[in-house]
């Protein structure tokens, strides 16, 4: 079975009811999910032990395979799966392998989030198969409601644009990007929309593709241009969209 639905809509709360009602019927249960982290978040909210996927099925560091397969299964009644949306295909391999024949799994996860960073999309394609059984949650309860992130995440989904209006307090605020300078090969500055250049700073992170070429194209339509401020030296630093490139790149 797979649970799904947008954040605040109770996939843990029902999740905690389902563990309740079996463990009340002696059925071993086990947790993982593809993060520590994720793991951690479903112990605590369950008060049960939780594992990452890695450490449920016994990874070998010398091998990098897993301990736990077909001929030595997982010893569970039950496997719960969270944030499902996070794993892949050759780990959700992984973990079929080890599942015992008679044991149930449920899948939990939010399948409009992004897919893993591994090859596949596990829980869209399960869902889309129409194979298994399906819960979609679609309420946010009132205490998600309070929150605009969670809002604004299920508007989106809903192909509504998120509500930008600025807040004295929350969680979601709307920054626009700065704008940008243009430069030339005389090293000068004429300010395209009221933001100054940073002296004596240089630039430690990397930048896009789509910022280079608008640098370049900035800088061609720049060199004619007489009217440009003094004072910049090779290695200032002008802001071009968000980013901050380095002058001499421009030379």
């Amino acid at each position: 079975m797979i649970i799904t639905g947008g954040p605040g809509v109770g996939k843990t709360t029902l999740v905690n009811s389902l563990l309740k009602i079996l463990i009340a019927k002696a059925v071993t249960i086990a947790l993982c999910a593809p993060t520590g982290r994720a793991a951690k978040r479903l112990s605590d909210s369950t008060g049960l032990e939780a594992k990452t996927i890695h450490r449920l099925l016994e990874t070998d560091p010398r091998t990098g395979t897993f301990r736990r397969n077909e001929e030595e299964p997982l010893d569970c009644d039950l496997l719960v799966v969270d944030e499902t949306s996070m794993v892949d295909v050759p780990l959700m391999r992984a973990l079929m392998r080890a599942l015992p024949e008679q044991a149930a799994l449920l899948l939990v996860g939010d399948v409009d989030q992004l897919p893993s960073v591994g090859p596949g999309q596990v829980l869209g394609d399960i869902i889309a198969s129409a194979s298994v059984p399906v819960v979609r949650l679609t309420e946010v309860f009132r205490q998600a409601a309070e929150s605009r992130i969670i809002v604004n995440a299920h508007r989106i989904n809903h192909g509504l644009m998120p509500d930008l209006a600025r807040a004295e307090s929350g969680d979601f605020y709307f920054v626009e990007r700065v704008p940008y300078f243009r430069c030339d090969d005389r090293v000068g500055l004429k300010q395209g929309s009221g933001v100054g250049g940073y002296r004596d700073q240089r630039c430690r992170r990397g930048v896009g593709l789509d910022i280079l070429h608008q640098a370049r194209d900035l800088e061609q339509e720049a060199i004619s241009d007489q009217r440009l401020c003094s004072g910049l030296h090779l290695g200032d630093v002008v802001c071009i969209g968000a980013c901050a490139i380095s002058v001499p790149f421009l030379q």
